[in-house]
């Protein structure tokens, strides 16, 4: 097995895995982390039985995300389900130096997980010592579902030799019925259509034309890698113009763990463990003309994300309802959503 580095000050628990083709560590590189943070209004104890009902509050769960992005220091954030943006998380980020864009998701249709009115909706945050902001473009997908997606080109700041660094990053987060991978598709062939108008635009206004621009989408796509969804990121999304790879695809290969399958994909066993599934559907795509990954994050094993009881009773309660699959999960004291944060670092190719 690879030899495990830790690339910064991190919390014992939270390790970088160096890729198989990195001889060291870039020290130009940048780190993009992808989190569905889980919306405040969304962590109900109907939803969520199975958490100590002291850890569920938002008061309790926002100091512990916060705790979680402060710990991995990455450059970008990408957040999904992000509520509280104005009153929490954008002065709370910016005290740690982040600059952020936010989009709300508009509230025009009910749901049965999220009512009629939204609070949450997707942010970018960076390093306002490391980027500067260009542009900012959202997109309301076109369906009855009030999803959106925000996307950001991002300059480095830096001499001559940086000041052609631009990359466009963007955040999305796909509807969560997984069964119907039509409407998911359906709003995943839009956003493949906005960002190719987009990054063709941006490329002629920055007059960029050292390389073909950067992008990166990070996102919860609800839905596993054997899905349509992420068949298409690998085969039609923007190309010709670029090819997409997700940062994690070589994950358990690198891990060297008995599971690993024989063929190409080797994304991550879980980002997201709850009560009645356990199972990855957040990704961190790339432009694999245009950069280079250099480590990614190690995922907490399922047992250690299942490790705090939940509480009194709860047991015994979910033996009475029959899609009950595990029992405890996150999040937890430790985890403050039910989706793990996954991180990747980069270097632009030349």
């Amino acid at each position: 097995m690879l030899q495990r580095i830790i690339a910064r000050a991190m919390s014992s628990s939270s390790r970088l895995l160096p890729l198989p083709f990195v001889q060291s560590k870039q020290p130009n590189a940048f780190s993009v982390l992808q989190l569905n943070i889980l919306a405040s209004n969304l962590a109900t104890p109907a939803h969520f039985p199975y958490v100590q009902p002291n850890v569920l509050t938002w008061e309790a769960r926002k100091k512990i995300l916060l705790k979680q992005l402060q710990e991995l220091d990455a450059d970008i954030l990408c957040l999904e389900e992000c509520s509280d943006y104005w009153t929490y998380f954008r002065p709370a980020l910016a005290s740690l130096g982040y600059e952020s864009a936010w989009v709300k998701r508009p509230s025009t249709h009910r749901s049965t997980w999220s009512g009629e009115k939204k609070m949450d909706g997707c942010g970018i945050f960076f390093r306002q010592e490391r980027f500067k902001l260009r542009e900012c473009e959202s997109f309301n997908f076109h369906d009855e579902h009030d999803r959106v997606a925000l996307v950001v080109l991002l300059q480095e700041h830096g001499d001559e030799k940086s000041h052609d660094n631009y990359v466009m990053v963007g955040c999305t987060h796909l509807w969560w019925n997984s069964q119907k991978v039509d409407h998911q598709m359906k709003q995943l062939r839009e956003l493949d259509q906005e960002v190719r108008l987009l990054r063709s635009n941006l490329e002629t206004k920055y007059n960029i034309t050292r390389r073909p621009l950067p992008f990166i989408l990070c996102g919860d796509f609800n839905n596993s890698p054997s899905s349509p969804l992420y068949s298409y990121m690998l085969d039609f999304f923007l190309q010709p113009l670029a090819a997409m790879k997700s940062a994690y695809a070589n994950y358990r290969a690198l891990e060297a763990t008995p599971d690993a399958p024989t063929e190409d994909i080797n994304e991550p066993l879980h980002t997201t463990v709850n009560y009645r599934r356990c199972w990855a559907i957040d990704y961190i795509w790339y432009t694999v003309d245009s950069l280079k990954p250099q480590a990614i994050l190690e995922i907490p094993s399922e047992d250690e994300l299942r490790a705090e009881d939940g509480p009194e009773g709860w047991h015994e309660v979910a033996q009475l309802d029959p899609t009950v699959k595990n029992y405890n999960g996150i999040p937890n004291s430790k985890y403050g959503s039910d989706h793990v944060p996954i991180m990747a670092s980069f270097i632009f190719k030349d």
